[in-house]
């Protein structure tokens, strides 16, 4: 009976362990990259960079052999996943450009990308009649993520190994 109980506890934390581990896998734009925000970069800073922006995408277009989408940036989670609504405020607009064609029909207005890439300079275009200094990224990696059903919980609430629900087992809020 002793060993019953034993094998049922160690089945236990296995699950345990195998479910969290799958609320928290990797994405594919998962990793460490600096910390310049496209506003900062309007500046040049990031020049010859490797960076990984994300947020909303406002809208793309086609010309000379380049897709270009244009994103209004946000924060990005551990996981890479755009920050969008509640506390969070925008870290500007930047421009996502590729030599491959990219479906507009997927990547159109308003949906969540990912982008990891070259910094390219700053292209000038206008926001209503007003001049906008726009970050270039060149695509490396494109991440498209899937759409937020209204009203539907965002899955990736494991952060740092801590569920945010369960604060008084020592795991700081969510930020």
């Amino acid at each position: 009976m002793h060993s019953q109980k034993k094998y049922l506890g160690v089945l236990l934390v296995v699950s345990l362990a195998m479910a969290l581990g799958a609320c928290s896998a990797l994405t594919p734009v998962a990793g460490t990259y600096p910390a310049v925000t496209p506003r900062q970069a309007q500046s040049g800073v990031a020049e010859g960079e490797v960076l990984r922006w994300g947020g909303t995408v406002v809208e793309g277009s086609r010309s000379a052999g380049e897709t270009c989408l244009t994103v209004l940036g946000h924060p990005l989670n551990a996981l890479g996943k755009p920050q969008i609504g509640g506390d969070t405020s925008d870290s500007g607009r930047f421009l996502a450009c590729t030599q491959r064609r990219v479906d507009l029909a997927h990547y159109h207005a308003g949906r969540e990308i990912t982008v990891i890439g070259d910094f390219r300079g700053i292209r000038i275009q206008a926001i209503g009649g007003h001049p906008y200094r726009y970050p270039i990224l060149q695509i490396s990696t494109l991440y498209l993520w899937p759409k937020r059903e209204r009203g539907a919980m965002d899955h990736t609430f494991i952060q740092n190994g801590c569920n945010p629900l369960f604060t008084s087992i020592g795991c700081s809020s969510p930020q």
